[in-house]
């Protein structure tokens, strides 16, 4: 790995971290974390639909998935959907309540874009500008 290499990992942690601290505030008062976001989010953009997809797209255990969707359930922001011909067959929809945070999240995404730009220093803004050309990221 190249110093360059390093450097990238090091500025897309640092963003990735960042823009956690940012969504934390909203997402509380939603009585969320941002595992549970990552979840929601992962349904309402239809990267998935079922516990394993979603697990699969998040590179996380399935177990994980079980309890974020429990919360996300019982917060009325997604329903399980039994397939009749295989009750073992779960599919994941969110509710409108659901898509009405995930829109209310999503509309804070460019906000929190910018202030991470506007604090990066110029050779890390630099980089990330080269990554996300690059389509890197």
């Amino acid at each position: 790995m190249s110093n360059k290499d390093v450097s990238a990992v090091i500025v897309g942690m640092n963003i990735l971290y960042e823009a956690e601290e940012q969504l934390r505030v909203p997402l509380r008062k939603l009585k969320l974390n941002i595992n549970e976001w990552l979840v929601l989010k992962t349904l309402y953009l239809e990267y998935a639909g079922k516990p394993s997809e979603v697990a699969a797209y998040l590179n996380i255990q399935r177990a994980s998935v079980t309890r974020h969707v429990d919360k996300l359930t019982k917060l009325k922001l997604l329903n399980r959907d039994y397939q009749r011909d295989d009750r073992r067959t779960v599919e994941l929809v969110v509710t409108n309540s659901g898509k009405k945070v995930c829109k209310d999240i999503l509309a804070m995404y460019p906000s929190i874009t910018n202030n991470i730009h506007e604090r990066l220093n110029g050779t890390d803004k630099n980089l990330w500008l080269s990554m996300i050309n690059a389509k890197r990221i």
